[in-house]
């Protein structure tokens, strides 16, 4: 979803100015940063040797600069 946000404005701007699935947050996104940065700890703290770790951590990592 990420990816299709930084590469079309239109469903950027949707997701964006989509209502909350709670009142925690005030946008719909608001959430995303917190999850993968946990995600991202949790994958750096996990065995790094796995090829599945590697490959959830640099998705995760990805999904942070579409953010920025």
């Amino acid at each position: 979803m990420l990816s299709l946000m930084s590469k079309d404005d239109v469903i950027a701007k949707f997701v964006y100015n989509t209502v909350p699935h709670t009142y925690q947050f005030a946008r719909f996104t608001d959430w995303f940063r917190v999850y993968l940065e946990n995600q991202r700890t949790e994958t750096e703290r996990s065995n790094s040797y796995n090829s599945y770790f590697k490959n959830k951590y640099d998705s995760v990592v990805k999904s942070l600069t579409y953010l920025d």
